[in-house]
């Protein structure tokens, strides 16, 4: 099961949910050059474009926050108000935050689904490609998939607009 792994986490950094997105928007719509450092000089894509640094911030803490089922607060504060998000289970799309948050539920409901960062990179348009590892708890553990997958966001206003999820071809 080994992968290459572009990230390095930073175990000592914490933030509260609103700070992560006070950070964003303070560095709303900045993809000038001087954003566009590496995160510890790891988060760097194939084609050469790097992760600026908040938005890795923000992503990094938003799969912490996901696997913990906490999710109101920060998705508030980190997600533009008009949101696009997959629904993977049903093949459409969801629209607004309150909609990502119900569907999320309804997961946590039936599940307790887990998301493991192990990549990311920024892609050309500016987008940045999380390569995840997803998986279930259970009463017996936690159970990971084999299959790799990569989450692509675009960003507006420094928060979350969209997401999409792709198949990871270099698995």
């Amino acid at each position: 099961m080994p992968t290459e792994d572009r990230e390095t986490t930073n175990d000592s950094e914490t933030t509260n949910d609103s700070e992560t997105a006070k950070d964003s928007e303070a560095n709303e719509g900045s993809e000038t050059a001087e954003t566009r450092e590496t995160v510890q000089g790891k988060e760097t894509a194939e084609a050469g474009e790097t992760v600026p640094a908040d938005r890795a911030k923000l992503l990094r803490r938003m799969y912490e926050i996901f696997n913990t089922q906490q999710v109101d607060d920060f998705t508030r504060a980190a997600f533009h108000p008009d949101v696009d998000w997959p629904n993977v289970a049903e093949g459409t799309r969801l629209h607004g935050i309150d909609a990502v948050l119900a569907y999320w539920k309804r997961q946590f409901a039936v599940a307790h689904p887990l998301v493991r960062m192990e990549g990311m990179a920024a892609e050309p348009d500016g987008r940045i490609a999380v390569r995840v590892r997803t998986g279930l708890r259970d009463a017996t553990g936690d159970h990971w998939s084999d299959t790799l997958l990569r989450h692509v966001y675009a960003f507006r206003d420094g928060k979350v607009a969209h997401m999409e999820v792709r198949q990871d071809t270099e698995a």
